[in-house]
C-alpha cells in the first residue's frame, strides 16, 4: 500500500467485501461492497442502499459467454432503474 501511495494514487481497492464500504479506515485498502458475480449480489446492492454506497467491482475476463455480459446489462440496467441509485466516479470520494 505504501508503494501505491508513493505512486500518487489517491485510493486502492481490495477484493475483500465489506458491509460498510466508505468510508474506509484506510484509502489504500477501501474494500468493496461485493464482486459483481456473487450469489448475493442484490441483498448487498439493498444493505448499501441504506449506507448511502454501494460499489462492486469485477473484470471483463471474467465473463466468457453472452449469457453473462447479458446478466451484466440486466444488473446495470436494474440499478440504473432504481430511483434510489445515482452513478458517480469513485475517485470523487478521495477528492477533498
Amino acid at each position: 500500500m505504501a508503494l501505491v501511495r508513493e505512486t500518487g494514487h489517491g485510493y486502492a481497492r481490495t477484493v475483500d467485501p465489506s458491509e460498510v464500504a466508505f468510508p474506509p479506515a484506510d484509502p489504500m485498502a477501501f474494500h468493496p461492497s461485493c464482486h459483481f458475480l456473487a450469489p448475493d449480489f442484490w441483498p448487498r446492492y439493498e444493505r448499501a442502499k441504506e449506507r448511502g454506497l454501494f460499489y462492486f467491482w469485477g473484470h471483463s475476463y471474467e465473463l466468457v459467454n453472452e449469457t453473462m455480459w447479458m446478466a451484466l446489462e440486466n444488473t446495470l440496467q436494474r440499478i440504473e432503474a432504481d430511483p434510489g441509485a445515482c452513478w458517480g466516479e469513485l475517485s470523487a470520494l478521495f477528492t477533498v
